[in-house]
């Protein structure tokens, strides 16, 4: 079979390329999710006002079965729009067109209901605005909508009440109105419509502004995932392929705002660290598919968007695991951690946040290592001001630090990962931190100096002993005391022949009764309720 070749999109298709409109009507994104929840408000209202009517006035509409009719209809449509929105089966853009005619829908019942009392003598106090028309203007605040769409809904909603006039002026019970009065309804509506479509441009304005920020090279944003210490994580789809993705944003002050030559040297390592992250092949790394900078001066990169859970949240929810899957666990990150390492990079984050289990094409349990953002090449030629971290700061998170990265003494290799990977293992184990403290310095000197507790003393379950001894080798004080290579690691977990197997059939079962919602991944967990800490020491 012959190669697939990509050809290049030429300017007239870029040009026609857009977001499809039932995704991206143009408004701002978050008016978007809400505009359900609003428009349930609404329909609250309506059931609200019709129930209040039929009881404040009950002898006099039951004496015009006309007005009982109505608000019957009312107290009905009002419902059934209630249950469709909040049903969820629609589209932005069909709950969009669906709150226009329950706008039209609503007035036109007012209309029918106000003018024959507001009408009756033909005259009516310029200054005083009918509830119709109070509604057109405030309607597209409460249910955001797109100019067109706004205006034509603003013009059928205004002329409820002068088709009500008519009808009620036919049928004999108003007067004819006089040119004055007549004339000030015809103002009233025109300022009402104006008004309206004036909020529903402005919104659609706004949504564009979003729209353009949330573009980070072709990649658009879509709903913000996490937030933290580096800046924040974001579902984003491609423009062309459709590809969902998740966009990290690297914040500007963390790149030295104020100091440009910070900034670009900064932004220099950063650039380099997505290259090398990107040219990691192993399945069990998370694939990076793009990078670049902003028109506001944001640096982002694009990853892979995956779906299920970080280790954290795995004990949280569902407390320490079997030994037999966290040796399951443990070999697919070293597999990830030694490609690295054998490319002279070393992670130095690695931590229950940053290890996703995840459901991967036909396979569960499956491992991505995530946010090599903290990735150090340890090659020393490399010029000092190249350097990420900042001096007289730690970066990592201090639960999972390895004694070297605390100290700031030395070459740090892929050992320290190493050491985080057993004080991983540790928590998965028994779901608590090897040492705790009640500050930040604390835990950080008790990793320094301190022994670990056993792992058997700690955790409610049996540990094998050789699982135990090679997780207690991983966190020696002294590099030099641990495994060599993560490969090396790896081989000696799978000597453990730990019973029973953790099997696919095992990991399928969990996995259809405890699988995590089909949303897409945090990627990065760690933005939102773990952030990475940048540690800064005291000068000694």
């Amino acid at each position: 079979m012959d190669p697939i070749t990509l050809q290049p999109l030429s300017q007239d298709e870029i040009k026609r390329a857009r977001v499809p409109e039932k995704s991206h009507p143009g408004l701002p994104p978050e008016l978007l999710q809400d505009i359900s929840r609003r428009l349930q408000f609404i329909c609250v209202l309506m059931v609200g006002y019709a129930l209040l009517s039929l009881a404040t006035n009950f002898r006099a509409v039951a004496a015009h079965g006309f007005w009982l009719t109505g608000i019957g209809v009312r107290l009905v449509v009002s419902l059934a729009v209630y249950l469709v929105a909040r049903g969820g089966r629609l589209s932005p853009l069909g709950l969009i067109n669906l709150g226009l005619g329950f706008e039209v829908f609503i007035t036109a019942t007012l209309a029918l209901s106000s003018v024959p009392s507001t009408w009756a003598t033909g005259v009516r106090s310029p200054l005083l605005w009918s509830t119709v028309h109070l509604l057109v203007m405030i309607y597209p605040v409460v249910v955001p909508s797109l100019t067109g769409r706004a205006l034509v809904a603003a013009i059928a909603s205004s002329a409820t009440v002068p088709a009500a006039l008519a009808l009620y002026v036919y049928l004999g019970v108003v007067p004819p109105p006089g040119a004055a009065a007549f004339g000030r309804l015809l103002v009233q509506s025109t300022i009402a419509i104006a008004i309206a479509v004036g909020i529903s441009r402005l919104l659609y304005r706004m949504g564009e502004e979003l729209n353009k920020a949330r573009t980070m090279g072709s990649y658009h944003l879509g709903e913000r995932l996490g937030a933290g210490g580096m800046g924040e994580v974001w579902s984003a789809t491609h423009r062309f392929l459709a590809r969902p993705a998740a966009v990290k944003l690297v914040r500007r002050e963390e790149l030295g705002a104020g100091d440009e030559v910070a900034a670009t040297t900064t932004l220099q390592r950063f650039e380099r660290e997505a290259q090398a992250t990107a040219a990691l092949q192993s399945p069990h790394t998370i694939d990076v598919y793009d990078f670049g900078i902003s028109r506001d001066g944001t640096f982002y990169y694009v990853m892979e968007l995956l779906n299920g859970l970080d280790l954290a949240s795995l004990v949280d929810r569902h407390g320490a695991q079997p030994p037999e899957r966290v040796v399951h666990i443990l070999r697919q990150v070293c597999e990830s951690l030694y490609e690295a390492h054998q490319r002279g990079l070393i992670h130095r984050d690695i931590k229950p946040a940053n290890i996703f289990l995840c459901r991967y094409a036909t396979e569960v349990d499956f491992v991505k290592v995530l946010d090599f953002g903290l990735v150090r090449n340890v090659d020393t030629s490399e010029r000092p001001e190249l350097q990420v971290t900042r001096v007289g700061v730690v970066a990592g998170t201090p639960g999972f630090m390895a004694p070297e990265a605390v100290a700031g003494l030395g070459i740090v290799d892929g050992r320290a990962d190493l050491y985080s990977l057993g004080c991983v293992a540790y928590w998965l184990l028994s779901g608590k931190e090897v040492f705790r403290g009640p500050t930040t310095m604390s835990v950080l000197m008790a990793h320094l100096k301190e022994t670990p507790p056993p792992l058997s003393s700690v955790a409610s379950q049996t540990i094998p002993e050789g699982l135990e001894q090679i997780i207690h080798r991983c966190l020696e004080k002294d590099p030099a005391r641990r495994p060599a290579s993560a490969l090396l690691l790896s081989r000696q977990l799978a000597q453990l022949n730990v019973e029973p197997l953790w099997s696919e059939d095992r990991a399928a079962t969990w996995w259809a009764e405890y699988r995590p919602p089909m949303r897409g991944s945090q990627p990065n967990r760690e933005l939102s309720e773990a952030p990475t800490e940048r540690v800064r020491l005291a000068d000694s």
